[in-house]
């Protein structure tokens, strides 16, 4: 008995085919079926539309009938359309929505002799998170042989699988074919077809042939023949562009007489770390490589300070600083909504996860000039329009914790994943960021205006947090998506340099954060010791107030009380803050005196009633 493959992809569950031309649909959705599991599997033969009403009706009315067909046949096939900002994405995302098993793709020009395959197809091929199968058919659709390269290698293997399931499904003969110079030994080239073909099921059903010749795509094809189809392994991503843009491939792309397919794998499925791995793939939106230099394209415009930029800074810190004042979240929700923060930012991620100098440089100076006119601004309107006392919306700012470090990663998060997404508005991800970013800067201002130190000094706290966390998580998004440096002679320069940029921004990230973790624990630990000291039905804490920033260090509480606090309870609660805010902080209690009314009885009313009745009497 024949021991299943451990190595080698089994019928798919899900198979995907994109169809936009009803000529070519038919061949490719007949190729899909073969290699669908016959019990349960199924076949969507997917349209993906950009928005083109009209198109998408017409293809709609093209394809029904080929798919009805493709069905009265017995194959389990079923149409699905797809909107999406371009054709690759839309192909990418349904992949992954329906955990398709393999992918099948066609050519963009498949006359023999002038084959294109397409970027569609090459992106698509090289990015997808499953197994791909690129179909170039010829002009007699029928098949007499498949005949697969079986050159021992891993992808060979995957080769002689799928040739043997698509043998099956045509009822033709499978053959395993190796070419092989002059100097080699035949018994060792039939070795590499029997390596190719172990563990395979019914395997001694393929013919193996040893083909001698100087080279290798003419000796391959001196064996094919018009009807014959012929399949083409390939491992790894890597090799598939090679393979593809390299002589061998090209010939047989081009002048096999027959129809081929090419076979590329995303990797072995076995073992606990592939899968996880493959797990990871699969929940990540990997960009194609015309999306990556679409934002590539995108971040050296972002980077640079233009008119509209500075004009809409300008005028977002003036809303901001007057909604600060004003105490309006309205107003300063308004200013959000014209910040244009979100693009320098998102140019310096793109610039960390590509290690690109030029940007990074060019988005610093850029968010630098948006600081420095959105404080000036800050500073002008708090000259200009003082206050007396800072808002509650100005001091939110002021005391800085890390809910708002939370905040700024998940800003810069969205930030990132809306740039890369070109269907997600970037008015949203820039409202979030504005929201982290340009309220803190005012507040900079205003309290450098004012002369408020610990305002001022809390809000550059913040602005720096959520600067350094915003920047750091679009990096991680953009890696997560697959941004990385180019493979080329400067690879590992730019490896470098996003490297020491990464760590650069993770250091003042876990300065902020220590100093924000050592606040909050220790207004939570004067809170729990209030509320032990004053722990009675007596008395409640009800807020406390830490001002840190300023000597002597003070803690002001608000306590609400049904009698007045003794002496020797003021002096316990001092004397246990002590260690917290030492021999010269001071704690200020403010008290809230509450009295409790109670509805007069019944019994007090009657006697009153009796009362009165009694002097009436008297009178």
């Amino acid at each position: 008995m024949n021991k299943k493959p451990q190595n080698v992809p089994d019928y798919a569950r899900l198979v995907i085919v994109p169809v936009a031309n009803p000529k070519n649909a038919p061949r490719m959705l007949e190729l899909a079926s073969a290699m669908v599991n016959p019990d349960g599997g199924k076949v969507i033969a997917l349209l993906v539309t950009l928005g083109d009403a009209e198109r998408e009706t017409r293809s709609l009315e093209e394809l029904k009938p080929v798919i009805e067909k493709l069905v009265e046949d017995g194959h389990p096939v079923t149409l699905r359309t797809e909107h999406a900002t371009s054709i690759a994405r839309g192909i990418l995302d349904a992949v992954r929505e329906e955990g398709a098993d393999l992918l099948v793709l066609g050519v963009k020009h498949p006359v023999r002799g002038q084959v294109v395959l397409g970027t569609i197809a090459e992106n698509v091929a090289t990015t997808a998170p499953c197994d791909v199968l690129i179909y170039r058919p010829a002009q007699k659709e029928d098949i007499s042989r498949v005949v697969a390269w079986a050159n021992g290698s891993e992808a060979a293997r995957v080769a002689c699988h799928v040739g043997m399931l698509l043998g099956e499904a045509e009822s033709t003969l499978v053959e395993g074919i190796f070419v092989q110079s002059n100097n080699r030994s035949y018994w060792n080239s039939l070795g590499r077809i029997e390596q190719s073909l172990a563990d395979l099921p019914n395997n001694y059903r393929v013919k193996r042939t040893v083909v001698t010749a100087s080279n290798l795509a003419s000796g391959l094809m001196a064996r094919l023949n018009e009807d014959d189809l012929l399949v083409v392994g390939f491992s790894r991503r890597s090799e598939l562009e090679r393979w593809l843009y390299g002589d061998f491939a090209r010939e047989l792309l081009n002048n096999a007489p027959g129809s081929v397919v090419l076979t590329t794998r995303r990797g072995v499925q076995f073992g606990i770390g592939t899968r996880m791995r493959q797990g990871v793939n699969w929940a990540s939106p990997t960009l194609t490589k015309a999306e990556r230099e679409e934002i590539i394209r995108q971040g050296g415009e972002n980077a640079d300070a233009s008119l509209d930029y500075i004009v809409l800074i300008l005028i977002s810190a003036v809303i901001a600083s007057l909604g600060l004042m004003l105490n309006s979240a309205t107003v300063i929700i308004g200013a959000m909504l014209i910040a244009p923060l979100m693009s320098p930012l998102s140019a310096f991620s793109t610039g960390m996860s590509i290690g690109r100098i030029d940007l990074l440089r060019s988005s610093i100076v850029t968010v630098m000039i948006g600081f420095l006119l959105a404080l000036g601004v800050g500073v002008l309107a708090g000259m200009i329009i003082p206050i007396d006392v800072p808002t509650p919306e100005m001091t939110s700012r002021g005391n800085p914790s890390l809910i708002d470090a939370g905040i700024a990663l998940a800003s810069g998060m969205v930030g990132a994943y809306a740039t890369a997404r070109k269907g997600i508005p970037a008015a949203l991800a820039g409202v979030a960021i504005a929201a982290a970013l340009m309220p803190p800067i005012c507040t900079i201002g205003l309290g450098l205006a004012f002369g408020e130190p610990a305002l001022y000094r809390g809000a550059t706290l913040l602005f720096l947090t959520n600067i350094a966390c915003m920047v750091l998580a679009g990096w991680a998004v953009l890696f997560w998506m697959g941004m990385r440096p180019e493979r080329d002679a400067t690879l590992m320069r730019n490896r470098l340099i996003s490297l020491v940029v990464v760590l650069g921004l993770l250091i003042p990230i876990f300065v902020s954060l220590k100093l924000l973790t050592d606040e909050a624990n220790r207004i939570r630990d004067i809170e729990n010791q209030l509320e032990i000291t004053f722990a009675s039905d007596d008395y409640e804490v009800i807020e406390v107030e830490v001002n840190s920033d300023e000597e002597p260090f003070t803690v002001i509480a608000t306590i609400r009380a049904k009698k007045d606090v003794p002496q020797h309870l003021l002096d316990s609660a001092r004397n246990a803050l002590n260690d917290d805010i030492g021999d010269e902080g001071t704690l200020q209690l403010v008290v809230l005196r509450m009295t409790e009314i109670v509805a007069p009885s019944e019994d007090v009313s009657e006697d009153v009633s009796d009362a009165e009745d009694t002097s009436d009497a008297e009178e």
